[in-house]
């Protein structure tokens, strides 16, 4: 209701401009600016309100001819303005979009062949008849031709800015800063003044008409600098000049003439006004072109940059790939040595170890080397994997077999520990293909986990179950357990989870990650699920395809 109100006293106000600025003894007006708040309304407002704005026009176009015209006249011209906006602004909606803003040359091209050419030629019409039936005894076509231009001139000088300004506030945000607003405030007193220059002068009796052209260079400007708000705005104040000093006698015109003199007039604003719109509309285009420009090669660059980023770390993994494989192969050298020697020190393979102090400290080395073998052992795994070496030498295992395998490697470190492992798994179970070493290593990561995060006295249950077509082996413990936010991160890389610093000290956060690697390249997974004080539950899942049938 708010906006239906405003609309219609905004009407009533520009055409009762548009009635005061008419010549006399005619009331020619130069231009008739309420049609463009009826296409600017009707562009931007639902077409279910079209009915009320419509109405509200049409009383706000009786109340301001009734002074001059006849009742039936007047309802006759706010009907063909009312037709004229509707239509034209069915056609815009239907053919370019709803969202309709002169932000485009497109938009620009079909306004003006639209609401400026074909729909107020067609209005005329029906304007001129009812100007001729009123008792007008001019010529029909040079009514139409006047009522034709005086409706072009007038939505050229004003739907521009009206539709500027509405999107600008349905936008709600400016991005114009102070400086611009000055200089087209500049620009538009240029534009008067030079207006003023150009017209004040009894150009239709003489031959100065190249006066015109001066307010061409400040529109130039305005266009170019002050891009689509400021061309509207030029737009609407040269026209409200041109009248005004139509009006008041600034500009003569002859008697015998003056429908003719109008005519010029109005042919004169529509094609500068449409001009400077034109260019505004192109300039601000292009920039946004360029704009657009700019970031595509922004893109591109930084594209172009990711890439070479990405390549340079790529050869840089590469090469730290092969330093890590080539550094583990060396150094497992020496600790196959140290292990083997140590080994043999301890069994008494030389003669026996008298002294106690020097046997803990044989366990010790042996033990130190075992746990760094492991740790190079899982490097040189990771090296494999990331670099896409790691090739699986697959066979078919029998998936008890194997658990008591890993159970017998592991029983030393859990009976330090007194915890008990217990064997569930189901009999009669199918046959596993995979490479035995690699499973045998994921297993005797999960299992070594379990005993190193169990408390001393508890147990360990280890069970491989047929499920679904699945094979699946899991691992259950009684330790702390993992918190629940923390459980998506156990499978990356030096991820541990112990508040005991000596857990911590045992493992390198690495057979988690390796484990799921391995099991990735078996196309299996593993899972994890854990509860606080409650313990963890691993869970190794091969797929149907690697299940053989016994």
């Amino acid at each position: 209701m708010g906006k239906l109100l405003a609309t219609s006293i905004a009407y009533y106000l520009l055409a009762s401009l548009g009635v005061a600025l008419g010549i006399p003894p005619d009331g020619i007006s130069i231009f008739w600016p309420p049609n463009a708040i009826i296409l600017s309304t009707f562009l931007v407002a639902r077409k279910s309100q079209w009915w009320a704005f419509g109405l509200g026009f049409l009383c706000a176009e009786v109340a301001s001819d009734v002074p001059t015209f006849a009742v039936a006249e007047a309802v006759g011209y706010g009907l063909v303005n009312c037709f004229e906006g509707a239509l034209s602004a069915f056609i815009l909606r239907r053919f370019v979009k709803d969202d309709f803003g002169l932000s485009t040359s497109r938009e620009l091209f079909y306004f003006i062949l639209t609401a400026i050419v074909v729909v107020p030629g067609v209005a005329a019409l029906g304007g001129a008849a009812i100007y001729v039936l009123g008792g007008s005894n001019e010529n029909y076509l040079l009514l139409w031709r006047t009522w034709w231009f005086g409706d072009a001139v007038g939505l050229a000088a004003f739907a521009p800015i009206l539709l500027v300004l509405w999107r600008r506030h349905e936008i709600g945000s400016s991005s114009r800063k102070l400086g611009y607003w000055l200089e087209l405030a500049l620009a538009l007193a240029a534009l008067v003044a030079a207006a003023v220059m150009a017209f004040k002068v009894d150009w239709l009796m003489t031959t100065e008409y190249y006066r015109l052209f001066y307010v061409y260079p400040v529109l130039a400007w305005i266009a170019l600098r002050g891009k689509v708000v400021g061309a509207a705005a030029a737009s609407a104040v040269t026209a409200c000049i041109v009248s005004w000093m139509a009006v008041t006698g600034e500009i003569p015109l002859s008697v015998s003439g003056r429908f003719q003199d109008v005519l010029f007039l109005q042919q004169f604003l529509v094609v500068t006004n449409l001009s400077t719109l034109t260019l505004a509309v192109l300039v601000q285009q292009m920039a946004a072109l360029n704009l657009a420009l700019g970031v595509q090669i922004e893109q591109a660059r930084s594209r172009n940059e990711i890439m070479a980023a990405k390549e340079q770390a790529e050869r840089a993994n590469q090469a730290k790939t092969t330093f890590l494989a080539h550094m583990s192969h060396e150094l497992r050298t020496p600790l196959n040595a140290i292990l083997g020697f140590s080994g043999a020190i301890r069994s008494g393979t030389f003669g026996p170890v008298t002294n106690a102090r020097h046997a803990e400290y044989i366990a010790d080395i042996e033990e130190s080397a075992q746990h760094l073998l492991s740790l190079i052992n899982d490097v040189i795994d990771i090296a494999r994997i990331e670099g896409g070496k790691l090739e699986l030498s697959e066979n078919v295992v029998e998936p008890n077999a194997a658990i008591e395998q890993v159970l017998r490697l592991l029983k030393l470190s859990a009976s330090k520990k007194r915890i008990r492992f217990n064997n569930l798994g189901q009999s009669q179970l199918p046959r596993l293909l995979c490479d035995e070493i690699r499973l045998r290593q994921v297993l005797i990561n999960v299992v070594g986990n379990a005993v190193k995060f169990s408390s001393e006295g508890s147990d360990i249950d280890v069970s491989a179950l047929y499920d679904d077509g699945s094979l699946k082996f899991v691992v259950r413990d009684r330790g702390a357990g993992i918190p629940a936010d923390s459980i998506k991160r156990a499978f990356d890389r030096f991820q541990q989870f112990s508040a005991d610093p000596h857990v911590r000290a045992q493992g390198s956060g690495l057979g988690l990650y390796v484990s799921r690697m391995l099991m990735e390249a078996h196309n299996g997974q593993i899972s994890i699920e854990s509860e606080l004080g409650q313990g963890t539950t691993v869970t190794l899942a091969f797929p149907k395809e690697r299940v053989v049938p016994s």
